[in-house]
């Protein structure tokens, strides 16, 4: 279970946003529900349904850590590369 994560002293959520208009700012393919709501950005491990979150193919792609952490979050919404859409959970919309 993702501990209870404080939000940022530094800047208030600016959401909703819906995954549409997230694919479309971003110029990404929308996967699943295009009204899903989301309020946050935050971390894999840490997302909630309420988040999104984002995979990236970097050095660490290769660890095992960061692939449990795209396979297990309960992020409501995924960026993620178009190779690793498999493996983004069936709860979440994938931006691919």
């Amino acid at each position: 279970m993702a501990e209870q994560r404080s939000r940022s002293p530094f800047w208030a959520p600016q959401g909703p946003f819906t995954a549409q208009a997230l694919a479309q700012h971003i110029g990404a393919d929308c996967q699943g529900d295009p009204a899903r709501l989301v309020y946050d950005f935050a971390p894999l491990d840490l997302a909630t349904p309420r988040d999104c979150s984002f995979f990236a193919v970097n050095a660490h792609v290769n660890a095992p850590k960061y692939q449990r952490q795209l396979q297990r979050t309960s992020a409501g919404i995924v960026l993620v590369p178009p190779a690793w859409r498999a493996q983004v959970p069936t709860t979440a919309v994938a931006l691919v």
